[in-house]
């Protein structure tokens, strides 16, 4: 009789340990199922570029702008192509973010949604909403944001207060750039794996 409780109790504890062993691997298996790789996010500093050459894309609309004697468009395309080549290995203007060279896997699209100047007591304020996308090879968009820039100048400097917002507003945009986690995994998809 004796005999038969030891052996009963050592079959329990199979059954227990089986039972938490087959728990356990179902948990694992569920967990690794869920894993999804993530990239150390560290900050670019600012002579830090990512190696993407990349096409910039300014439609035609944004580029031609003009207020008054400024030429909005072109101020936005020179400050763009200065400020994204110290993020990109390489940038070069493209006629539409399908037209990227070969060797250009992704292109960089800013559009100029608004720009306004206007006189408030004794300065003239300016403000700048440019929206900017990154597209990848295949035509997906990988990354956009709406930027914002504000620029105060004297009451008849007007074109002054126009470039400090755009700066501003460039600025911002390479700045969002370099914290996109997008751009940054692309980067490692494309270039490291």
């Amino acid at each position: 009789m004796l005999e038969k409780q030891d052996t009963r109790s050592k079959m329990q504890k199979t059954r227990i340990i089986i039972l938490l062993l087959t728990t356990c691997f179902l948990h694992l298996i569920a967990c690794v199922g869920k894993v999804n790789p993530t990239f150390p996010k560290k900050e670019l500093e600012k002579g830090d570029r990512l190696p993407i050459k990349v096409g910039l894309f300014i439609d035609m609309k944004s580029r031609e702008y003009g207020y008054g004697k400024l030429r909005i468009g072109k101020i936005i395309s020179d400050l763009s192509i200065k400020a994204l080549s110290e993020v990109f290995s390489e940038v070069k203007e493209v006629e539409s973010p399908e037209a990227v060279p070969p060797d250009m896997p992704a292109a960089i699209e800013v559009r100029l949604r608004g720009f306004s100047i206007f006189p408030r007591g004794t300065v003239s304020d300016s403000f700048i909403v440019l929206e900017g996308y990154f597209i990848d090879e295949e035509g997906n968009t990988l990354w956009e944001d709406f930027i914002i820039g504000e620029g105060t100048s004297g009451l008849f400097s007007g074109g002054k207060a126009a470039e400090e917002a755009i700066q501003e507003a460039i600025s911002r945009l390479v700045e969002s750039i370099r914290d996109s986690n997008e751009i940054r995994e692309y980067a490692v998809r494309k270039f490291v794996l």
